[in-house]
């Protein structure tokens, strides 16, 4: 740990009373036993309170922190009277008399107490504020919607408010370029309901050990310099996300029209509301199945519903690696590795070869959470980023003197996969004129202005640097046969020869493998036996 970090958490959660008295005192806390560890501030409201009411700091112990935390906390506006009997600070005000002491991580969580129509302007205010005490990085918790019940005093939120400013956050997260951080505490939690009491946003005991240790977790990697940001919510395809009682949508729909597809009546039909109906209906699946009847949608229930399949490991953990640099409209394999980059870090995408605008969209939105350019180019730092880089080869030297169709099998061939491996296509070495070889250069021929096709002419490599004009034909001839190993003057002048129309054989005397192909290659070309002996017909 090498510097300071502020932790604000902000929870507003609880019930409307009657209007509230101030605080006669602060409740702060101040820790300073952790040596030389960096600081954390952390502000909350009665979800965070917990921690304070039944001290369960736990991890957070290993960082020295200041603690302020408070029922019926807001965010910008008056606060509510919590259960002390008094309305605390907002977290705008905390913020500034404590200015200073914050280091150089902020971490919020806030929200459930706001009105859903001025989150934004929360989020706005906190991070200018922030900003202005020179604090590095701002961490915001997304907030609980699984089995949350909770209705905020005054009725200004509920679990639909916090689904929305859920939202809001990971479109901040792009605006500020990566300076605010989304950590993603509601999808973390949202299999445990013991962490939290029965309205779904209050900790339990052992819920407030968890926050502290996820939040300890989570600023841990933001000071090391990773992003915690999550994908966008509707682009989560490498994993299932549970689907439970509470949840609406189009994945509630997908759900219900599955379960109604299996025989299983769901009252109500597909409207998209995971009520009881929804949640029996799933139970009665899931005991014909010999699954957990938990009325929860997760894994292995929407496995057995048909509505989900496990990504193979290559998508999981991609190890394919990029050379170049990629621009949107692209049509290389090197898109395809893009796009199962971009899909294990959370992004729904289709995997092809087209860089087309869904994936224009995921490359912004991943670079702009790190603090990258908003844009769809995908240059050596984005690829670092998504840990798909890789050096290019050094440039090749070799030069070629003939054309190259689909098919050839050369030297020549293995001289141009060299060249396009130092491009960056990462086609590999071998003497075949195959895929993603010819790929690579109809791309280049594209982007020279040549028509898009495979063969490789004496302009395109002229392009490249790369034509070598042929010798004059040698006056020498040759009366005998030739095959592998010979060594003597008739192989000299074959190869001459050979050099003459293009093909690469070397200096020497001898009938090695590269005068073999060659010859081969020749068979192939006029239809004789494919032996690779040289004979009065070659």
């Amino acid at each position: 740990m090498a510097f300071a970090v502020a932790f604000l958490t902000l929870l507003s959660v609880t019930t409307l009373v009657t209007p509230a008295e101030h605080a006669a005192a602060y409740t702060t806390k101040i820790y300073r036993g952790a040596g030389n560890a960096p600081y954390m501030g952390i502000i909350g409201d009665s979800t965070l309170s917990g921690v304070r009411w039944y001290n369960t700091y736990g991890d957070l112990y290993e960082y020295n922190f200041v603690f302020d935390a408070e029922s019926c906390r807001r965010t910008i506006n008056v606060s509510c009277r919590g259960r002390e009997g008094y309305a605390p600070e907002n977290a705008l005000t905390v913020l500034r008399r404590l200015r200073g002491q914050w280091g150089r991580v902020l971490v919020l969580m806030t929200g459930y107490n706001d009105p859903g129509y001025q989150f934004d302007e929360a989020v706005d205010a906190i991070v200018a504020e922030a900003r202005s005490q020179g604090i590095d990085k701002v961490m915001w918790l997304t907030m609980r919607t699984a089995d949350v019940t909770y209705v905020s005093p005054e009725y200004r939120s509920d679990s639909y408010t916090f689904r929305d400013n859920n939202r809001i956050l990971l479109q901040k997260a792009v605006q500020y370029r990566g300076y605010l951080q989304v950590s993603d505490w509601a999808t973390y939690s949202a299999n445990r309901p013991d962490w939290v009491a029965s309205d779904g946003v209050h900790m339990s005991y052992s819920g407030g050990f968890a926050l502290m240790a996820f939040v300890t977790n989570q600023v841990d990697s933001v000071m090391a310099g990773r992003t915690v940001t999550p994908a966008p919510a509707q682009g989560a395809a490498i994993s299932w996300t549970a689907v439970r009682r509470g949840d609406y949508g189009s994945r509630v729909v997908t759900v219900q029209r599955a379960l109604m597809d299996k025989g299983i009546e769901v009252v109500g039909g597909a409207d998209g509301d995971f009520g009881a109906y929804t949640e029996r209906a799933v139970q009665e699946f899931q005991r014909s199945r010999g699954l957990d009847p938990s009325g929860v949608v997760g894994e292995r229930t929407a496995i057995a519903l048909g509505i989900y399949s496990p990504p193979p490991a290559a998508i999981r953990n991609p190890t394919c690696t990029v050379s170049r640099t990629l621009f949107p409209g692209d049509r290389l394999s090197l898109v395809k590795c893009l796009e199962q980059r971009l899909i294990s870090r959370g992004f729904r995408l289709q995997l092809d070869n087209r860089f087309g605008s869904d994936t224009v969209e995921a490359v912004k939105y991943f670079k702009a959470v790190r603090g990258g350019a908003y844009n769809g180019l995908v240059d050596e730092w984005t690829l670092r980023q998504l840990g798909a880089w890789k050096q290019p080869t050094a440039p090749t030297d070799c030069k070629i003197s003939r054309v190259l169709r689909s098919g050839d099998k050369l030297n020549e061939v293995y001289c141009l996969r060299k060249a396009l491996d130092s491009y960056g296509f990462a086609v590999g070495a071998g003497y075949e004129y195959v895929y993603p070889a010819r790929e690579a250069v109809g791309f280049l021929k594209e982007k020279r202005g040549m028509p898009r096709d495979e063969v490789v002419t004496e302009e395109f490599l002229r392009s490249l640097g790369m034509w070598k004009n042929r010798p004059a034909r040698p006056p020498c001839k040759v009366s005998q046969s030739l095959q592998l190993g010979d060594r003597n003057n008739a192989v000299a002048c074959l190869k001459a020869h050979l050099h003459a129309v293009g093909y690469m054989t070397g200096g020497s005397r001898e009938y090695g493998p590269k005068v073999e192909l060659a010859i081969r290659h020749i068979e192939t070309k006029y239809g004789f036996r494919v032996d690779g002996v040289a004979n009065e017909n070659v």
